[in-house]
């Protein structure tokens, strides 16, 4: 994890200099996590529905031109998804599955910024590349039958190992993804900010070739900055 070591020594140097800035952040997100092949994650393939998770971290920003300004983060966030699918049972029985995917991750965006001003602050738009790293998760199945109450449930931890898992061995993901941060938003003259944030992920986080597995969100973020 050097990585981080880095950005926190970049954050230490960046606010010694008056002229740049930095700050707290938080967010709600909506995650997917889009599946694909067969593997154990065979029925999450299809249509995923967006999960709820929060992000947490801290920015900062130097100025390059009255313009233009240089901010990397720190965050710590939620993603995953959720799955409902139908399924046969060796006796015979269709049963209804309800999936939840969530994972931990610290993300380590570097983002590029325009600043236009205006009277009461500023309008920015921008967009960076992101290195993530998988902390933890969970895997949750239930199982129903159609108009009967809940038959089973189960939990399984998720390892960010890069194994290539068996059948019943659980979830396996790759340590690392890659992806791209987009946002746009508004900063008041106070220091307080808002903005918006597509982050889709570039590489595939499955280990072995027989799926792909792909992180994306839309973020909803509040910061402020000193």
């Amino acid at each position: 994890m050097k990585q981080i070591f880095i950005f926190t020594f970049l954050f230490a140097a960046l606010h010694a200099n008056a002229q740049n800035k930095i700050g707290v952040q938080a967010g709600v997100l909506a995650s997917r996590s889009i599946i694909s092949g067969t593997s154990e994650l065979e029925s999450y393939a299809g249509s995923p529905k967006a999960l709820t998770g929060y992000k947490f971290g801290v920015f900062a920003e130097i100025k390059l031109s009255d313009k233009v300004y240089f901010s990397p983060e720190i965050n710590y966030l939620d993603k995953g998804s959720k799955y409902d699918h139908q399924t046969t049972l060796s006796n015979g029985n269709i049963v209804d599955v309800k999936r939840t995917i969530k994972t931990q991750y610290l993300e380590l965006p570097v983002n590029l910024y325009y600043k236009a001003k205006t009277g009461k602050g500023a309008f920015f738009a921008g967009a960076g590349p992101v290195i993530g790293f998988g902390l933890k998760g969970k895997e949750e199945s239930t199982i129903y039958k159609s108009s009967l109450p809940m038959m089973s449930t189960k939990q399984a931890d998720i390892m960010f190992d890069g194994k290539e898992a068996q059948a019943g061995e659980g979830v396996h993901l790759k340590l690392m993804e890659i992806g791209l941060n987009i946002a746009v938003g508004y900063e008041l003259k106070n220091g307080l900010r808002f903005n918006i944030q597509y982050r889709p992920n570039f590489n595939d986080i499955a280990p072995g070739d027989s799926m792909e597995y792909r992180n994306m969100y839309f973020g909803i973020n509040l910061g402020f900055g000193l």
